[in-house]
């Protein structure tokens, strides 16, 4: 008897059954991939089958949790300061949302069958990393660091010294976090900090603010697969033409199916 069609993004390789659903077009920038694709762990095609339909319920959600957060981040409030104070929580986003990010794909054993690839893309993406911190190369890091404003709907003015001290520690963060997640691939406790929730640093006045040194929440902002996109959006990085650069050794941090 032959076998039955398969269903709508369940797809077999060998005797193992996967997952796989295209992105949308208008959140492949942000999702960084044009389509998700992995392994259901089973050979069952009755067990596949239920597994795929739930996994097509949560990627649907997923998207329009996602296309919310994108909405609610474009409606940006007053800038920020951009002194050292809004600098330590920039970082300090960005380090919860890797590590977070990090450890919710490991808990899910999304890439138990190819740890050894994603360790040597990671091995790579570091001496990359260190490279562009020896030579100070902070142009590299410069759309990394405004989609990920952006995304978190934050917006930040400051100095020619203040913007230069921010690209520098961000980078600094991103070599440090991804020494970390390697340390997690060798078997290390890496604890994922809680998220910054409280800025400490004030509002730029402006003439729409009714109080200069009111202090919002800082954003919990998405998760690192959705923070930070290797395709970033023309609308985003119209003026930063080093995306491309940056985006090779900062994507294979990343690690998530392509």
């Amino acid at each position: 008897m032959p076998d039955m069609p398969l269903q709508t993004h369940l797809f077999r390789r060998g005797a193992t059954y996967y997952f796989r659903a295209k992105v949308p077009v208008d959140l492949q920038a942000y999702m960084g991939k044009v389509e998700v694709k992995f392994s259901l762990k089973t050979r069952d095609p009755a067990e596949a089958r239920s597994l795929a339909r739930q996994a097509s319920a949560d990627f649907d959600r997923s998207c329009a949790r996602l296309r919310e957060q994108i909405l609610s981040r474009q409606f940006k409030g007053e800038p920020r300061l951009l002194d050292d104070a809004t600098i330590q929580e920039i970082c300090a986003l960005w380090r919860h949302q890797a590590l977070d990010g990090d450890e919710a794909t490991r808990m899910a054993g999304e890439f138990n069958d190819e740890l050894d690839e994603h360790h040597a893309q990671r091995l790579e993406t570091r001496d990359g990393l260190r490279e562009t911190l020896r030579r100070n190369d902070l142009a590299a890091v410069e759309p990394a660091l405004q989609t990920f404003l952006f995304l978190n709907g934050i917006e930040v003015h400051g100095d020619a010294a203040q913007q230069r001290k921010l690209r520098y520690r961000f980078l600094q963060t991103i070599t440090e976090v991804h020494d970390q997640q390697l340390a997690r691939d060798a078997g290390e406790v890496v604890w994922t900090p809680e998220t910054p929730v409280q800025p400490t640093s004030p509002l730029v006045a402006g003439p729409n603010s009714p109080n200069p040194h009111q202090r919002p929440h800082t954003a919990k902002g998405l998760g690192f697969e959705e923070a930070f996109s290797v395709r970033i959006s023309s609308k985003v990085t119209a003026d930063f033409g080093e995306r491309d650069r940056c985006s090779h050794w900062l994507r294979t941090g990343v690690v998530f199916l392509s």
